[in-house]
């Protein structure tokens, strides 16, 4: 059974410290899911945060949060500012797809595992 995502473990090009980083934000934690959620969404098509809280169907308080923690670690930039700042996914995230997509697989593995216990 997995318990957690271990950074060796991942089997791509990044460097072990943005495997951390991204097992940080994506791997584990109450908003791990919402933010997997949020980046694959503005990755897509930028946006503000109204559209991302109407498009996941979450609270606008949620996704600022989750949002101000996805560009703490510089997973997403943003162009303007308060209530009309858009957000959109980071050259690093960009650089680091394979790993986003292995780390949030690896995250719904367990969210499905604790889900069935």
């Amino acid at each position: 059974m997995i318990k957690t995502i271990m950074p060796h473990k991942i089997n791509c090009n990044s460097d072990m410290h943005t495997k951390r980083t991204f097992i940080d934000v994506f791997g584990h934690g109450r908003g791990s899911i919402t933010r997997a959620k949020i980046i694959r969404l503005i990755s897509d098509s930028p946006k503000n945060t109204l559209e991302i809280a109407k498009e996941l169907d979450m609270d606008y308080k949620t996704i600022q949060h989750n949002l101000e923690v996805l560009k703490k670690y510089y997973l997403i930039n943003n162009t303007g500012r308060k209530y009309g700042a858009i957000y959109f996914s980071s050259p690093l995230f960009e650089e680091n797809l394979q790993l986003f997509s292995k780390v949030a697989n690896m995250l719904e593995i367990i969210e499905h595992q604790k889900i069935i216990r």
